[in-house]
């Protein structure tokens, strides 16, 4: 199992509030330098005081990528503005797998886009329909008609 280093990093909400969450520190540490590396956003928090944790209940921008090989992975995006200048299928992140080898990943899908439901929908609405169409081709079947 990789050994990962962890950072306090400050996380900015759509309305401008301030939180403080735990951060893989290799994934903080991209802020864009080279096009098209993501840029995550956000700051140390190292020293703030007072802080407020991010609550449970808020869930983070993320953006979601695949690498060459098929590894799938995601990071947290800790500011609109590094959310807003994500180009899908163009901006890349990497991140490192259970093992400890770095994967370059390209970002496939956004948050905005999980959020709407749309993914899961789409699942559901696909999943069903086979359902009913191999019901309805045993139905067909077993009709005397």
């Amino acid at each position: 199992m990789a050994v990962r280093n962890f950072v306090a990093w400050r996380y900015t909400d759509d309305n401008g509030a301030t939180f403080v969450r735990r951060a893989d520190a290799l994934q903080v540490g991209q802020q864009g330098d080279n096009d098209p590396d993501i840029a995550v956003g956000g700051s140390s928090a190292a020293g703030l005081v007072p802080y407020t944790e991010m609550p449970r209940n808020i869930r983070p921008r993320r953006a979601v990528g695949v690498d060459g090989t098929g590894y799938k992975g995601s990071v947290v995006i800790y500011t609109r503005t590094a959310y807003d200048a994500i180009v899908v299928n163009q901006t890349t992140f990497s991140v490192l797998d259970a093992g400890g080898t770095s994967h370059v990943c390209t970002v496939s899908l956004t948050s905005a886009f999980m959020r709407s439901g749309l993914s899961r929908q789409y699942t559901r609405f696909s999943r069903r329909s086979s359902k009913v169409a191999s019901m309805s081709a045993r139905r067909s079947r077993s009709s005397p008609c």
